[in-house]
């Protein structure tokens, strides 16, 4: 995704210094997010998570905040760092805050105390008790993402935030830092979760917002009846990712999927490929589609029985993806189906004795009235 990126220098009104970094979407513009980072300072990791947030369609702008240990001056140049944010001619619109560690305590002062911040997000906010009364006078809708302690307790909250109605508040079973992959405490789950619900609160507040299940259609139009490679890949961030599950195949960045769909999918899919639609579920950042593949096995199909000659035989196999969205492209889908019903299907695998079905599963989910339990001894 076409994202860019520069550094400046803000002045404070005591006449400090402030380096910043800003990274702006593909397109030129949108709402502004300030990124305020952990104690770490402005490092690589910090303009790496500006970049992705820029790639869901922000303007952001991420302040060197060094080691600051005065809590009060800390404030003063996250201000004006705003300042500086909402005075960039490419931020349209309205501002955010996202913050870690120290990041985050900041964040929600600035949310307390600055009527141009539209929302805030906090990760693991450390030193709660120095923000006192200033948690009561948030009114701005605020998202905190609590772990634990390095001995697994869980992060003690001030009265004044519970008793607030604007702030919702999110614990995870996972050590403060779940956020950074960079660290020993990552833990992925708990990062695409709350990722997940901050996307949901900054779309909900700031935008953009994306029709993702249209993205969607468009991409699985170019994989089965385009059959387009480029504009595939066109739909989906720089580097994405397709994984399907039961074979273990796909691709991994941009040369290596291209290579996979130009080799082993967009062309190997017979002419009688058709999908049937069962269910979707559209999220803030993700689709999930539920569908039955039908086809007839007329030729190499390696993202579904790699290595096996064709044996003629026609398939109907129930398919789930999970896609995951940034911004308006793919970033990456996961593919999954049972794979003992397509090699009974196909002949390959003899279902007698076995807990295993063929054709019966994708007539039985297009149709709830058909018999089920078969296979259960003693079921009449």
């Amino acid at each position: 995704m076409a994202i860019s990126q520069r550094s400046f220098e803000i002045t404070s009104a005591e006449g400090a210094g402030l380096a910043c970094y800003l990274a702006v979407p593909d397109g030129g513009s949108g709402p502004g997010l300030l990124l305020l980072h952990d104690s770490d300072g402005l490092n690589d990791h910090a303009k790496h998570l500006a970049n992705l947030y820029a790639e869901e369609g922000w303007v952001v702008a991420s302040p060197d905040l060094g080691q600051q240990t005065d809590a009060e001056f800390a404030l003063h140049l996250a201000t004006t760092a705003l300042s500086a944010l909402a005075a960039v001619a490419e931020t349209s619109g309205d501002i955010g805050v996202l913050g870690h560690g120290p990041g985050a305590r900041l964040a929600l002062l600035l949310a307390s105390c600055d009527v141009r911040v539209r929302c805030a997000v906090g990760y693991y906010p450390a030193d709660l008790h120095v923000c006192g009364a200033a948690l009561a006078r948030i009114d701005c809708p605020v998202l905190l993402h609590l772990g634990t302690d390095t001995e697994g307790k869980a992060a003690v909250v001030p009265d004044e935030l519970v008793a607030n109605d604007s702030i919702e508040i999110r614990r995870y079973a996972a050590r403060d830092g779940f956020d950074n992959p960079n660290l020993t405490s990552y833990h992925r789950a708990a990062h695409w979760s709350a990722k997940s619900r901050t996307l949901t609160l900054l779309r909900a507040k700031l935008g953009p917002i994306y029709d993702l299940e249209a993205l969607w259609e468009a991409h699985l139009f170019s994989e089965f009846a385009d059959r387009n490679v480029d504009v595939s890949m066109a739909t989906m961030v720089d580097e994405p990712y397709v994984f399907v599950v039961p074979t273990v195949t796909g691709g991994t960045g941009k040369r290596d999927l291209h290579r996979w769909y130009s080799d082993h999918f967009h062309f190997q899919n017979p002419p009688d490929t058709t999908v049937i639609p069962i269910s979707r579920t559209v999220g803030t950042d993700s689709v999930v589609d539920e569908f039955i593949l039908c086809f007839t096995h007329d030729r190499a199909m390696d993202w579904i029985l790699p290595g096996i000659a064709p044996t003629g035989k026609y398939v109907e196999v129930p398919m789930t993806a999970v896609v995951n969205f940034r911004g308006p492209k793919l970033y990456h889908e996961h593919i999954a189906w049972d794979q003992a019903t397509v090699l009974v299907q196909t002949g390959l695998l003899d279902p007698t004795g076995l807990p295993v079905t063929g054709i019966e599963q994708s007539k039985a989910m297009q149709d709830e009235a058909l018999p089920r339990n078969r296979l259960i001894a003693g079921w009449s």
